[in-house]
């Protein structure tokens, strides 16, 4: 069995995930993606398999490499956007991802990040590391109003830390039933409702043809303009131009973010010049914890399908 792995969190991090993989004796090939198609296709041997991160599988790529040999694109992680599944489909090429995985680490990032903007930490550490002593003054989260926008298991898990920091949690998902609204103690909102209401904002969405550039100037001129966006799905949920005008024009009040619509960053790019912005790279999910979890769930992912199709 040949496989092609291309996350970086799972080359780069030793532990268990990694152990299960080399004892299945596999023909393993190690590219750090991630990867563009055309990239992905220079790399592509005959690999029954791929092992993949963040990489972009666009039906040419998905065409050649089933006709070439490949039958199994297991994600190291959830989303499947830059995965497309029609041709995958099409082509009987096994798609699965690990889904669930993600939701206590990257809800602990979403408040991370919240805690060091509100708490002015990043200014007061670098005051303290060139010797000043500069006291800021932040922000609590108590009784304040929090926003979830995508309900599912990730946007549970931070209404519950949420509501752990004493605020009041509304959320919109038009694909979750009222019984989850009700088990969760959430009340459910529209979105304009959350932008106009709430004092923060998160974001986890799926991203597809509903919900890209679903954040946009048409919608963040109705917010409250002490609102703090906080995302940590995907970047092009937001129209990062338009979010750039509504920050400089003081429409909301921050952007906290682990993701952007380019990933990596563009060099230089607006949004990170601007003081009420956060920027992490794509790390939420990368704790040791989980990237073992996750990195096990795409391992048994791969064998339970290679079971499956008899392989």
């Amino acid at each position: 069995m040949k496989v092609l792995v291309t996350t970086p969190s799972f080359i780069e991090t030793p532990g268990k995930h990694q152990e299960l993989l080399r004892a299945q004796n596999f023909d393993c090939k190690l590219v750090k993606g991630p990867l563009s198609s055309k990239v992905l296709l220079e790399n592509y041997d005959e690999h029954d398999a791929i092992l993949c991160g963040d990489d972009h599988f666009d039906q040419n790529f998905i065409e050649v490499a089933a006709a070439r040999g490949l039958k199994i694109i297991s994600k190291y992680g959830v989303g499947l956007d830059k995965i497309d599944l029609d041709s995958c489909k099409k082509n009987n090429v096994s798609v699965r991802n690990c889904v669930g995985v993600n939701q206590n680490a990257v809800a602990e990032h979403v408040f991370a990040l919240l805690l060091s903007y509100n708490r002015r930490i990043f200014e007061i550490v670098s005051s303290t590391r060139n010797g000043d002593w500069v006291r800021k003054t932040g922000l609590e989260l108590d009784q304040k109003k929090f926003g979830i926008l995508g309900f599912g298991k990730i946007g549970q898990r931070v209404s519950g830390l949420a509501k752990a920091f004493g605020m009041t949690v509304l959320a919109c998902d038009p694909y979750a039933s009222d019984e989850v609204f009700l088990s969760q103690g959430v009340a459910p909102a529209t979105l304009g409702e959350l932008v106009r209401n709430c004092d923060y904002l998160s974001l986890h969405a799926p991203l597809n043809s509903e919900t890209k550039g679903l954040v946009n100037g048409r919608l963040l001129k109705k917010a409250n303009p002490n609102l703090v966006l906080i995302n940590t799905a995907r970047g092009s949920l937001v129209d990062e131009a338009e979010l750039y005008e509504a920050l400089v024009g003081k429409k909301i009040a921050a952007y906290l973010t682990d993701v952007m619509e380019v990933e990596p960053m563009i060099k230089n790019h607006a949004l990170s010049k601007l003081d009420n912005v956060l920027i992490t790279g794509h790390v939420a999910s990368r704790t040791l914890e989980n990237v073992q979890r996750q990195g096990l769930m795409a391992v048994e992912n791969l064998l339970d399908e290679i079971k499956r199709r008899g392989l």
